[in-house]
Formats: C-alpha cells, structure tokens, sequence
C-alpha cells in the first residue's frame, strides 16, 4: 500500500543530498508536491496515489532545476535591496542630518567631513563591491555582520537622542537604513547562492 509520507520523506532526503535547498526552501517545495498530489487524486478519483505522487514529483521538477528556479528568484531580490542601500548611502549625504542652532544645518556630507569617526563605517559601504566579487566568502559574512552592526548603532544614536528631546534630521536615519538594507542584500545572496549549488553525487559504486 501507498504510504504518502514515507514517500514524501524518500522526497526530501534526496532533495537534501542532491541540493542544499534551504530547509526553509524544501518546506515550501514540499507543500507544493503535497498539493499537487491532492490534486491530481481531485481530478482523477480512479488514479492510483502512488501514480498520483509520480506524476506531483515529475511536475515539480528534478533537484538541479529546483536549484536553478530558486537562484533565480532570489538573485533580483538581492540586487533590488543592494541598489536601494546604495541609493539611501548617497541620499542621505545630501539631508539635514543635525541642526546646530546659530552654527546652521549639518547635511550628511557636512557631518561626515567634520566628523572623521564616520569615515570608518563608510569605508564598510565601499567594501561592498569586493565582497560582491566573492560571494560566501569570509569577507562577505564578516561585511554583512559589521554593516548590520553600524546600522543598528545608528539607529540606536538617533532614538537616544530623541529621548533627550534632540530631533535629528532624515539623514542619520536614512544612512542607517542604508547599511542595513547592504547587509542584508549580501546576507540574502550568499544563501541563495548557496542554496542554488548542486552537490556533485557520486555515482560510483
């Protein structure tokens, strides 16, 4: 007798040994088979499940070309964010980032040029495109990480001083957004890249 979860299992063990899907990535391909394997039984009631299951399996496709679907879904994902990092980075040089009474208005670009500290963590953004050119590299996990880092503490800068009643400019949050919105985009392509690698199986006996 047909046993679905048995199969369904026989499924994923392959998927996990052929690919390196994300388990994230197998449930969603394994609600799909279940799915369609519903609805093939819907619109045949006299096919048999294990033909049923056959048939779900074959119309989802091999390991290699669920690997190739899903590094293409998520390749426009993670460049859109990276272009937004990099489009929120320059903007937010040219917004008020601090208003210093009689002294004016400080822009980012002004900040950042009286302000040398800020230096550093822009350097992270220039980084960016090293690290693009080495995806899953050691440089890439560590840039993210640090990027998340200055973003966090940016964003951390700008609610303490709303808290002590200093309203700061769109700038400062607009620039932390920014090396947010990088980390992730680098984050995001190294596991899509990750998950789009097909391991070479041995078929040797």
């Amino acid at each position: 007798m047909f046993d679905l979860e048995k199969a369904v299992l026989q499924w994923r063990e392959r998927q996990e040994g052929e690919t390196s899907l994300a388990p994230c990535e197998l449930d969603e391909l394994e609600d799909h088979l279940r799915a369609r394997f519903d609805l093939e039984l819907d619109l045949d009631a006299t096919l048999a499940p294990a033909t049923a299951f056959a048939i779900a399996r074959r119309e989802l496709g091999e390991a290699a070309t669920l690997s190739k679907e899903f590094a293409k879904a998520g390749k426009s994902r993670w460049k859109r964010l990276m272009v937004a990092g990099w489009t929120l980075f320059g903007g937010s040089f040219f917004l008020p980032v601090v208003d210093m009474g009689w002294l004016g208005t400080f822009h980012g670009w002004e900040f950042v040029w009286d302000f040398w500290v800020f230096m550093v963590p822009n350097a992270l953004m220039l980084l960016t495109f090293m690290a693009l050119q080495k995806p899953r590299s050691p440089l890439s996990r560590w840039l993210a990480r640090l990027m998340a880092g200055v973003s966090t503490v940016g964003l951390g800068f700008g609610l303490y001083a709303l808290v002590r009643g200093v309203v700061l400019g769109p700038g400062l949050y607009v620039w932390a957004a920014a090396f947010m919105c990088a980390a992730v985009a680098l984050r995001k392509r190294d596991r899509d890249g990750e998950s789009a690698r097909v391991k070479a199986v041995s078929t040797s006996a």
